[in-house]
């Protein structure tokens, strides 16, 4: 099998950009190829991807021109060609515009992985594929509504587990600080960013606990979202206790100096940084939201959550786990979980499932 990637983009960071690496890199029973259509690539996402096997097309983006676009899908066109590529997987509604076009021209196999809630189902039906595959059931649910479920497959999206050692932290009167993480792109109308400095001026005046330091770590989405978080942190005087770290290429060690990992979005398809956290032996908490749910179960097996927005909540569960040292014990580190998720959210799962549907095409 011979399997080209096509997406908009790959910029460092991103949820999404990290499993189409790993499929390119880790995926050893498929042969795989890259494109990217627009100019929006990191060079630290190629590294490792034999060059002979990627595709730039470099479109800038907004625009418009028609002949552009004939000559961007004429140049894939070529490259499909040249490389006797079978299988096309989109991982976007801008690439899958882009497979449907190529699927017409020349009957290859397409693809489209769903990795959102907020998404484009509409054009599900307009740009139809071979095979549609949701990284969650909330996902699944939602593109059973356009498509007919003999076409949609569930793959939740995995990790490299190896990556993430298991720390043992332990909040006892010892602990001088609390360490809060969350690691997302800065972008508060999804990621939900302000709802957690909300929650960490609740925690400082609602039940004075000050001993706290809040990491987040991300790009940043659009400077005017970076600079309404700068005020409302300035208005909550929580200047000390906050800091924005921007992309870290080694993430697990923001996870492993991590207590309590927070995930406070608006609307999430799976949330593949909570496995990450999970994995890091941290404790989590999220949004109720039918993606992290599906990670953490809705009875907090596995982690904590709390209603949408509800930041008075979220300082809720933040302060039980920093000042009850037995309820924060049953989720860090949790050998249970740590078995839960070699089952479910490995790598090589997720790998093995894909190949899987390649197969079947």
């Amino acid at each position: 099998m011979r399997v080209l990637h096509l997406n908009s983009g790959l910029l460092f960071g991103g949820g999404l950009e990290r499993i189409i690496v790993d499929l390119m890199l880790k995926n050893r029973a498929t042969e795989n190829y890259l494109c990217i259509i627009n100019n929006q690539w990191d060079e630290k996402c190629l590294e490792g991807i034999d060059r002979e096997r990627i595709l730039l097309c470099n479109r800038k983006i907004g625009g418009k021109n028609p002949i552009l676009t004939l000559s961007i899908i004429y140049k894939i066109y070529k490259f499909i060609k040249r490389n006797n590529i079978n299988i096309i997987h989109c991982h976007n509604s801008f690439a899958l515009k882009f497979g449907y076009v190529l699927k017409r021209i020349i009957g290859v196999k397409v693809i489209l992985t769903v990795h959102d809630t907020n998404a484009y189902y509409k054009e599900l039906n307009r740009y139809p594929v071979d095979k549609y595959i949701a990284i969650s059931k909330s996902v699944y649910n939602i593109i059973s509504e356009y498509v007919s479920t003999q076409k949609i497959g569930l793959i939740y999206n995995g990790v490299d587990l190896g990556h993430y050692s298991n720390q043992i932290k332990d909040l006892d009167k010892k602990k001088t600080r609390v360490n809060i993480s969350c690691v997302a792109r800065i972008m508060p109308e999804k990621k939900g960013q302000d709802i957690l400095i909300k929650a960490l001026n609740v925690l400082k005046t609602k039940y004075n606990y000050n001993e706290f330091k809040c990491t987040f770590a991300g790009a940043i989405h659009d400077p005017k979202s970076m600079d309404h978080l700068n005020e409302l942190i300035r208005k909550l005087n929580l200047k000390d206790n906050i800091e924005f770290v921007g992309n870290v290429e080694n993430i697990e060690k923001v996870y492993g100096d991590t207590d309590i990992f927070v995930l406070p979005s608006r609307y999430e398809g799976f949330g593949l940084v909570v496995v990450e956290a999970l994995a890091s032996g941290c404790s989590v908490i999220v949004s109720k939201l039918d993606g992290p749910l599906e990670i953490i179960k809705e009875d907090e097996e596995h982690g904590l959550h709390f209603e949408k927005e509800n930041y008075k909540e979220l300082a809720y569960k933040l302060n039980k786990l920093i000042n009850d040292p037995i309820y924060y014990n049953q989720y860090k580190n949790n050998k249970k979980t740590q078995e839960y998720l070699k089952r479910e959210y490995s790598l090589e799962n997720m790998i093995e499932r894909y190949n899987k549907v390649y197969r079947a095409l």
